[in-house]
Order: structure tokens, then C-alpha cells, then sequence
């Protein structure tokens, strides 16, 4: 794993089966993947950079680094990018997202529109970077890095999971 890295996850809490089952109305096999994160590596270890729980702080849920070792319960898919990581670059980029609120309104309400409708009711880029779900901090990475994903802003797991420009490998 380098950093640059995606991680998908597969969890079996009941959060996530329903995550899952949402998803997997458009995409069953990009829909069995409930969470994502980026993979940041340095000299003290392997992390997941994510929007996660965190615990004891008025926010809930941030844009925060999780050791690698907190996964080895769950399933994961690493998607390698195709080319090659400036990692300064990235870091610098990653950095400025850290501590952004997790967007619940987003997961409960315009995730499961879109799932129903097709129709996105979520915000707008100009505004949707100062609250994310895992897939949209994901692809907003991404996207600011080397423009992968345009659509960020709608947190898709499938453009994620069917990107051509990243390498599925199981682990």
C-alpha cells in the first residue's frame, strides 16, 4: 500500500448492510463496498484517511487518519493509481481537508434520493467540500490531485470502484 492508495470497505455493521443494500440498487458489485478512504503512509505507520466517527468532540464525525491495524476485521479492496503518486503533492492536498464535518444530511437524505430518483438533490461543488460523506472526500482528493472525478461532489462509490484510472488489487 502507498499513499494515494484507495481503500474500499466492506463492513457488516447495520449501518453498513444498509449503506450496502442502498447501493447496490444501482451497482451491485461497486455497492457492496459501504465505505471508502485514502491511504497515507509515513514513518510511523499505515493509515486510512476518512470521514469517520470521532469520539469525545462536539463534531461527530471529521475527515480524520485511522491505523490501517483498526481494519483487519473488515473486507477490503486497495485501487492502486494507475500513475504514478507525487506524494508531497498529495499530502498537501489531503492536509487541507482534515477536521472537515462528516455530511449526514447528505448520507440520509440526498444519497438515498438519488438512489430512488436519479435525480441529486445534494449540494453544489462550490459549497459540498465544507461537509463530505467517505466517497465524496475520496473522489474530491482525487479530483483536486489530477481531475479523476468530476462529480465528487455526489459521492458515487461506483465511479470509485469503475475508475479506469486506478488497479483493483484484493487483499
Amino acid at each position: 500500500m502507498k499513499t494515494g492508495d484507495i481503500v474500499l470497505v466492506h463492513s457488516t455493521s447495520k449501518i453498513a448492510k444498509i449503506i450496502q443494500k442502498f447501493q447496490m440498487k444501482k451497482d451491485k458489485d461497486a455497492g457492496y463496498w459501504n465505505h471508502s478512504g485514502l491511504i497515507f503512509v509515513d514513518e510511523s505507520g499505515v493509515y486510512v484517511v476518512e470521514m469517520a466517527e470521532v469520539e469525545g468532540y462536539k463534531v461527530k464525525a471529521a475527515t480524520v487518519f485511522t491505523p490501517i491495524a483498526e481494519y483487519n476485521d473488515r473486507e477490503l479492496l486497495i485501487l492502486t493509481p494507475k500513475k504514478a503518486v507525487n506524494v508531497i503533492e498529495f499530502k498537501k492536498i489531503v492536509f487541507k481537508y482534515i477536521g472537515i464535518p462528516y455530511d449526514y444530511k447528505n448520507l440520509l437524505i440526498h444519497q438515498v434520493w438519488r438512489l430512488l430518483t436519479g435525480d441529486w438533490i445534494g449540494r453544489k461543488k462550490k459549497k459540498a467540500w465544507k461537509r463530505m460523506i467517505c466517497h465524496e472526500f475520496t473522489q474530491k482528493i482525487w479530483d483536486e490531485y489530477a481531475g479523476y472525478f468530476p462529480e465528487w461532489n455526489r459521492g458515487k462509490v461506483s465511479n470509485i470502484y469503475r475508475s479506469k484510472f486506478f488497479k483493483r488489487v484484493k487483499i
